[in-house]
């Protein structure tokens, strides 16, 4: 299956009309009639997604060893810190036991090693980062996102939020 593409419009008397590079699309994509439903999607600025990766990187580089070693990149840092801040996706599964619950985990923890995997009885929770992509997030929850995880990383530095965010320009 195609991704969707994203379509820009314009409200003009009335209508939503798409730009015209995209009309030829829309031609295509659709029939005459068809009702689509769409929903409003704010850009964000590219700076601000590149500064919160230059940040990131200046906080990783700073851990105290202790923490460090728990965090093997930034990526790493920012997965988790996404997760610990309740940006993520929950999957849970039942096994016949919790013999079988454990080693499904086991194989779970190797696919995804950003992933936080816990076991309880014959239950395995899995907790994915959820993607801070311009596609899977819009401008108002990155931003969200973005101030939990910065708040988050600067207590483990034990530093103002302030201190950490001046990096951004860095």
């Amino acid at each position: 299956m195609n991704r969707p593409v994203p379509i820009q419009v314009m409200w003009q008397d009335g209508v939503f009309v798409p730009s015209d590079r995209q009309m030829d699309y829309c031609r295509k994509e659709f029939g005459e009639g068809e009702v689509i439903t769409f929903e409003r999607n704010e850009e964000r600025s590219a700076a601000t997604h590149r500064h919160q990766f230059a940040w990131l990187r200046e906080a990783w580089l700073n851990l105290p060893e202790d923490i460090a070693k728990h965090h093997a990149s930034p990526e790493a840092l920012r997965k988790w810190a996404l997760i610990e801040t309740g940006f993520y996706h929950e999957e849970l599964s039942v096994w016949d036991s919790e013999k079988d619950a454990i080693t499904a985990a086991s194989f779970m923890r190797r696919f995804d090693q950003y992933s936080v995997v816990n076991v309880k009885g014959n239950v395995v929770q899995r907790l994915t980062a959820m993607s801070q992509s311009t596609r899977a997030m819009g401008k108002d929850k990155f931003q969200a996102s973005k101030q939990a995880i910065l708040e988050l990383i600067s207590g483990l530095l034990e530093v103002a939020p302030e201190q950490l965010r001046e990096s951004e320009s860095a």
